[in-house]
């Protein structure tokens, strides 16, 4: 059975470290390479450990108990709250884990008292607005303009949930 776990402690690292590490995760950070460990390590520690407002969970199979994926929301107000990322580690990929996942996120959001769930994606990632559709998100014209690795610069449009 999946479930969610919540990230709380500095050995949860080294799994956080190797999926921002992956190739589609890095292009779509609009950094050109993969995060630098040392200073990486220090901003998992204020950023997600020491942050009250940040919410990291990974996916995990209670048969194995092994990280499959992770994602993240930061609460923004006491009833919203913007999903700040997902990722589904390669092997795990293209079996309905991400939808899965997005599912499980919900219900730990509303646990915990959040009514509404906003995030960004690039128009040009077909693969996240296919995920936002499905999982009931409407999208608005608010959009940011994002660099992606330096280069082009991508529309990122604001979707929201009502959860």
């Amino acid at each position: 059975m999946l479930y969610l776990y919540r990230v709380n402690c500095i050995e949860d690292f080294d799994f956080f470290l190797n999926l921002k590490s992956q190739k589609d995760a890095i292009k779509w950070s609009g950094f050109d390479s993969a995060p630098d460990p040392i200073s990486f390590k220090q901003y998992f520690i204020d950023k997600i450990l020491n942050d009250s407002n940040a919410y990291v969970y990974y996916l995990k199979d209670d048969k194995d108990d092994i990280p499959m994926g992770y994602i993240q929301f930061n609460k923004e107000t006491d009833e919203t709250v913007e999903g700040r990322g997902t990722n589904i580690l390669k092997p795990y990929q293209g079996c309905g884990l991400l939808e899965e996942m997005t599912q499980l996120m919900f219900e730990e959001a509303r646990k915990e008292g959040f009514k509404y769930m906003y995030t960004y994606a690039s128009e040009k990632n077909q693969l996240a607005i296919h995920n936002l559709i499905i999982n009931g998100y409407e999208k608005t014209e608010i959009y940011e303009l994002r660099s992606m690795m330096a280069q082009e610069e991508h529309k990122f449009y604001k979707w929201v949930k009502q959860l």
